[in-house]
């Protein structure tokens, strides 16, 4: 999905607002009229429980989008949940990294600092889970469910990193579910990331972690991780390294 039709499903979105630059000490007050909508969130009697996408692929992708190191991408808001409040997370370390064709996402989440890495397969498993949310959110068919493995949008693997200082214990392919997830009549897509046995280190865990997003918050990541926003974001540094 190309920059083009996730700009027509931001103009289609119901009560999209413009979230601008804001600290992580936000609650969810300031969330709530973020999200653009200060009403309750109706669910209509037709509502469907979510759809679980499967996660067998036998596509091939890109081991690699070239020999360069690690490229910025722009910030993206996402939140966290904290005794029962949302905090906006501003993540400004969020990058691709050609050498793989994985994303890296660094964010600091209590006493650890994270690093999230998606392959490509994690990530169209993420915006296709996306998609799904956004529909059924734009038609308020999304049903107020506890989030669980069986009523995921999707379910894949991730690498994660963690530690005090620095992520310096990892977790090769860690299990990752999307779900809906209401707070204060208002749904909510989530990505948790289960703990994982660690492997780099003997009898530790990586903590278990949710990250959040409003439906703007979602278009604009989804935007970020499209592979053909990844490819020219390569084919820059490319041009500009090959120039003559």
């Amino acid at each position: 999905m190309n920059k083009t039709v996730w700009a027509l499903m931001a103009t289609a979105a119901l009560g999209a607002a413009t979230l601008t630059s804001c600290a992580s000490s936000k609650t969810s007050g300031d969330v709530l009229a973020a999200y653009g909508d200060t009403g309750a969130y109706q669910t209509t009697s037709g509502a469907t429980a979510s759809t679980t996408l499967s996660t067998a692929s036998v596509t091939r992708y890109p081991t690699s989008l070239g020999d360069f190191d690690p490229i910025q991408m722009d910030e993206i808001f996402a939140m966290t949940l904290s005794f029962g409040k949302l905090k906006v997370k501003q993540i400004t370390k969020f990058y691709l990294v050609p050498r793989s064709n994985t994303v890296e996402i660094y964010y600091r989440a209590g006493a650890n600092s994270l690093c999230m890495i998606f392959n490509q397969q994690a990530r169209e498993g993420i915006i296709k889970a996306a998609q799904t949310f956004l529909e059924k959110q734009e038609t308020q068919t999304l049903v107020d469910e506890k989030p669980a493995t069986a009523n995921s949008f999707y379910s894949g693997l991730c690498d994660v990193w963690w530690g005090v200082a620095s992520p310096s214990n990892g977790s090769k392919n860690a299990k990752f579910h999307t779900n809906c997830k209401f707070i204060d009549g208002l749904p909510y897509f989530v990505i948790r990331f289960a703990s994982a046995p660690s492997t780099t280190a003997q009898s530790a865990y990586s903590p278990y972690e949710e990250l959040y997003f409003s439906p703007a918050q979602l278009r604009e990541f989804c935007a970020q991780l499209d592979q053909e926003n990844l490819q020219a974001l390569a084919d820059e540094v490319a041009v500009k390294a090959y120039a003559y």
